[in-house]
């Protein structure tokens, strides 16, 4: 009844994508969007042989979400695990609307901003950080969540250039609001979130 994997075991990626894909689920469901992602979803811990990539693909039967382990594994960082995770639910959301570089850049934006929110009710350390433990080091720049960047002047019809504008609109909105985030686990720091 006991998961005890380190590092080194490929058991720890499984239980980790298990875990955080869950709690978000959850969390989704209790807004009561019953209907969000409401398929299992394919996960491949270990894919894109060994390169440092990973993807959510809804042309599959079912979607599914690949993480790749080149660099540090990308099943190892929860920021990653709920960026691809809310790709399927955009997907879901609102399927078939993703086309088009500022759409795209939306999507990657939404993803980033989900990710950052959460992984800040385990820590605010590097709080605008994107990719804390995949990102930021040796093999990535990883991406930040606040940017001075403004629409429509700043945009370069790229999908990772433009993301910052959207992510840091929506982390600049929880700030200033509160944070939407109601989990129904209590947080590791014990931090009540409204």
């Amino acid at each position: 009844p006991f998961f005890f994997y380190d590092r080194s075991e490929s058991g720890f990626e499984d239980v980790n994508v298990l875990h955080h894909i869950t709690q978000q689920q959850e969390y989704i469901r209790s807004l009561g969007f019953t209907n969000i992602v409401d398929y299992q979803i394919h996960v491949d811990c270990h894919g894109f042989n060994g390169a440092d990539n990973s993807a959510f693909s809804y042309g599959t039967n079912p979607p599914s979400i690949i993480f790749g382990e080149g660099g540090v594994d990308d099943a190892e960082d929860a920021d990653v695990i709920i960026h691809e995770y809310s790709h399927a639910i955009m997907q879901s959301a609102s399927p078939g609307t993703n086309f088009g570089t500022e759409r795209n850049a939306m999507d990657e934006a939404f993803g980033d901003y989900m990710a950052v929110s959460y992984s800040n009710l385990y820590s605010s350390h590097h709080s605008d950080y994107a990719f804390k433990w995949d990102g930021h080091n040796e093999y990535w720049d990883g991406r930040l969540t606040i940017s001075s960047k403004m629409y429509p002047d700043d945009l370069v019809y790229h999908l990772y250039s433009d993301a910052p504008m959207w992510s840091s609109a929506l982390t600049r909105i929880e700030r200033n609001l509160g944070s939407c985030l109601l989990y129904t686990s209590p947080s590791p720091r014990d931090r009540t979130r409204s």
